[in-house]
C-alpha cells in the first residue's frame, strides 16, 4: 500500500478502481474537498 501525507493546499487524483481511504492523523480538525467526475463529462 501507498501512503501518501497531504498538507495544506495540496491536491491528489487517483483511478477511483482502486481501494482507497482517507484520514486524518493529526490533532487539529481538517477539510476535504472532493470532486467527482463521471465519464459522461469526460468525453466532452
Amino acid at each position: 500500500k501507498e501512503k501518501i501525507r497531504l498538507g495544506t493546499g495540496d491536491a491528489i487524483h487517483f483511478d477511483p478502481s482502486t481501494p482507497h481511504r482517507g484520514q486524518n492523523i493529526g490533532e487539529e480538525e481538517s477539510e476535504c474537498l472532493v470532486i467527482v467526475v463521471g465519464e459522461e463529462y469526460l468525453k466532452r
